[in-house]
């Protein structure tokens, strides 16, 4: 007698899980006392598994995407029962190894002339899980931005796998700087999310396996080395010194949420916590003595802050449990704060415009934001003999992203230094 139910494969009385924890659905075909095992390419946690004796959903409804997962599982189950019906129709035994050659019977597969990426894009970001995990909600925004610009670019047109080729490539860098005015780094930023996504696609895990026609890795990211924008040690303490109090001038927030927003920023600049790790900050879990500890809400590495005395002052100051600002409200109030402080240097910008680019200074208070912070505290800290290194394991950053993007030029001035020194010369002062 024939029977097949899912299960999960045990060892050792354990179920075996690959290097992210994950559990494969299988299902365990038996007939005449032997065994087949077919994968369901459904990968849970054990404890998301409802047990063999639920055939119906073997996913637990509280399981992220739990109703995709089980009628994916399900899938394969049918796939099982036609077989079966098949070798009946032709007067087979349904033996393990008929019911595997039924199984792997090669099959018309669908023509990828006729899929149309756009579609796909929203099934991607529903379900793409880089290590086992959710993307965090940043990086999902992201790929909603890619996969707008993709639509923008086709004109409600569907793009086809066999479209995707370097003429592609180059029309739709084209686009994005000409028709949408992005610099080269906005740009790269699309253009690495389309890889992420087309990659995706490539994997046959993911139940496409699609051939582009174009090596992927042809499509460069795009990047410009642009000047890394900090506060100076000076205008830190003009900052930190500065009292918000309430004037004739309509400023669009009164001085405590001003006040606010610049404690943040001064916390961040003498630790290089992103905000969504600063909002997470708190007596409570994850202050020891004179460290903060967490684990980096974007990477999930864990990061050690020592608490210096100007941060010590900031959470004793909120008793611990600092304002809590969504991102986008916070950068609007620290350009506030830092205009008000005199925070008016001059910096030069880039701005595209009709595939042109022009380098205009403004005041240094326009173009500060969360990001300013983080570069203020590893400039500073390279400036003090900091090693990189220990930078990165600080902001959970890798040391590449650091020295393109977060650390000033006035580091380069101590880096001169340390080698006069290192080679026993003094340096000449001009």
């Amino acid at each position: 007698m024939a029977t097949y139910k899912f299960t999960l494969r045990t060892k050792k009385g354990k179920p075996q899980v690959n290097r992210h924890g994950q559990a494969v659905i299988y299902v365990q075909y038996s007939h005449n006392s032997k065994n087949a095992y077919f994968s369901t390419g459904v990968k849970i946690k054990p404890d998301q598994y409802q047990g063999d004796s639920n055939q119906d959903k073997p996913v637990k409804d509280k399981t992220p995407n739990a109703k995709k997962l089980n009628l994916k599982a399900q899938s394969i189950k049918a796939d099982i029962t036609q077989a079966l019906l098949s070798l009946s129709n032709d007067g087979v035994e349904p033996t393990v190894q008929a019911v595997r050659n039924e199984l792997n019977k090669p099959e018309e597969k669908a023509d990828t002339n006729e899929v149309n990426l756009l579609q796909l894009f929203e099934t991607f970001i529903v379900d793409y899980r880089p290590k086992g995990k959710k993307p965090a909600a940043n990086t999902i925004k992201n790929y909603k931005v890619c996969q707008h610009r993709l639509k923008e670019y086709s004109g409600g047109q569907p793009l086809r796998p066999p479209q995707i080729t370097m003429k592609f490539y180059d029309s739709f860098v084209d686009w994005l700087g000409t028709n949408v005015e992005m610099n080269e780094n906005s740009i790269g930023a699309i253009i690495k999310n389309l890889v992420v996504f087309l990659k995706w696609l490539e994997d046959p895990d993911n139940g496409y396996g699609i051939i582009f026609p174009v090596d992927l890795r042809k499509f460069k990211v795009l990047y410009e080395e642009r000047e890394v924008i900090y506060l100076t040690q000076e205008e830190l303490e003009s900052l930190e010194g500065y009292s918000f109090v309430s004037n004739d001038k309509k400023l669009p927030y009164s001085p405590t949420q001003l006040e606010e927003a610049r404690d943040l920023f001064v916390f961040v600049c003498y630790t290089g916590l992103r905000v969504s790790d600063l909002m997470r900050v708190g007596k409570q879990h994850n202050i020891e003595g004179d460290v903060i500890r967490m684990k980096a809400h974007k990477t999930g590495k864990p990061v050690a802050v020592p608490i210096l005395p100007p941060v010590r002052s900031i959470l004793e100051k909120y008793n611990y449990n600092l304002p809590r600002i969504v991102e986008q409200t916070y950068n609007k109030r620290i350009k506030v704060a830092c205009q008000l402080a005199g925070i008016d240097s001059p910096v030069e910008t880039m701005v595209t415009k009709q595939g042109m680019k022009t380098y205009p200074k403004v005041p240094k208070w326009q173009v500060i934001s969360s990001h300013r912070a983080i570069a203020t505290f590893c400039t500073h800290a390279m400036e003090r003999g900091v090693p990189v290194k220990q930078i990165a394991e600080v902001t959970g950053k890798t040391i590449k992203v650091l020295l393109r993007r977060y650390i000033g030029s006035s580091t380069e001035d101590t880096a001169i230094r340390t080698m006069y020194k290192a080679y026993g010369f003094e340096m000449t002062v001009n």
